[in-house]
């Protein structure tokens, strides 16, 4: 699979992670931080949706180098946080 491609199912990933905490974490209240992440995942959610189109023209990264692999390993890492969270606040329901 093309680098790009892979960064951007990433970001997908995590993406739609952040709307999900929104729904499932807490109750939906719109308070700043709220429409904050709610932004951050729109906005996410639209350049992984990008990338993942337009990978061959306007590529996130070119090859698995240590940007890919920076870029890769930190998404991961909000992933597996955002899902440790969504876990530990369906457990306090």
């Amino acid at each position: 699979m093309h680098p790009s491609r892979t960064v951007a199912l990433c970001f997908m990933g995590v993406s739609l992670l952040l709307f999900a905490q929104l729904g499932v974490a807490s109750p939906l209240v719109l308070t700043v931080p709220t429409l904050v992440q709610l932004l951050g995942a729109v906005v996410l959610l639209l350049g992984s949706l990008y990338g993942l189109v337009q990978y061959d023209e306007h590529p996130i990264v070119t090859e698995y180098g240590p940007k890919a692999y920076v870029l890769i390993g930190a998404s991961l890492f909000w992933f597996v946080a955002l899902a440790a969270s969504i876990a530990l606040s369906l457990d306090a329901i």
